[in-house]
């Protein structure tokens, strides 16, 4: 996860709003859970289909699910809290939305009351810009995709017979080759692997290169070499280097510059 104190130290720096643009809507949720929990402040979560809830309660607040009534809302709430309003900013447009805003950041700035936009990309209108701070949500670390491997095979083997043969170096090796994906990519991965054959052992770790492989190919022109590959091999290079020695009468060194490792 990302350093929980730097997202600590931005709800406390008196910004009324943060903008995290992410696909990890979980993930995000989980953090400032987490950051609430550490801070001492209640955490609410709103979407325009539930509306205004307390995170880990099941019902929301009565016809809370509109953006300005959910605003209405958090403006009505005295005291210190995060909340967390997935997509608002599709709803800035709305002049009335805009201005609700704008009128909350004075109270908000002076206390720890934020609220945090997430969306995939989140675009703001110029006058609550500067009112915003923006926040990157890291892609998992080593041990959280190590707690995400763990989990999906606890996960798995609730529903079949599971065989975890994993040693501690393979893990290690498994994790880094997962380094790059999505909690998400992660656990699709992972879950691909074991269901080939009910086992996650060393042979699934060329399984996962292969997934990062084919993401990279769809996704874009970079090309994914692990760790035990032979460079001399990657893109075209063995010919490339062979048409420069024959244009040239010399032989080239010739190195990748666009290859992305685990």
């Amino acid at each position: 996860m990302p350093p929980l104190s730097d997202l600590a130290l931005m709800i406390q720096s008196r910004y009324p709003f943060i903008a995290v643009e992410t696909s990890e809507e979980d993930r995000l949720e989980t953090t400032l859970s987490r950051v609430a929990g550490d801070l001492r402040v209640p955490f609410f979560v709103w979407t325009v289909t539930n509306g205004l809830h307390r995170y880990g309660l099941p019902n929301a607040i009565y016809d809370s699910q509109q953006p300005l009534k959910g605003l209405n809302n958090v403006a009505a709430m005295t005291g210190e809290a995060i909340f967390l309003m997935k997509d608002l900013h599709r709803y800035l447009a709305d002049a009335a939305v805009a201005r609700k805003c704008l009128d909350l950041a004075p109270a908000f700035g002076h206390d720890r009351r934020v609220i945090v936009m997430s969306a995939v990309k989140v675009e703001l209108p110029p006058e609550l810009e500067p009112l915003t701070a923006r926040f990157t949500l890291d892609l998992p670390g080593a041990d959280e995709l190590k707690s995400v491997v763990k989990r999906v095979v606890a996960e798995c083997a609730r529903e079949r017979p599971v065989s975890m043969g994993l040693s501690p170096a393979d893990l290690d090796r498994l994790v880094d080759r997962l380094r790059g994906f999505t909690t998400f990519e992660a656990e699709r991965a992972i879950t691909q692997a074991i269901l080939r054959d009910n086992t996650l052992d060393a042979r699934d770790i060329d399984l996962i290169v292969e997934i990062k492989k084919e993401m990279l190919r769809k996704d874009s022109v970079l090309e994914y070499v692990s760790p035990e590959e032979n460079l001399a091999e990657v893109g075209g290079f063995k010919h490339l280097k062979a048409w420069l020695v024959q244009g040239s009468g010399k032989t080239l060194v010739v190195r990748p510059m666009f290859t992305v490792f685990a």
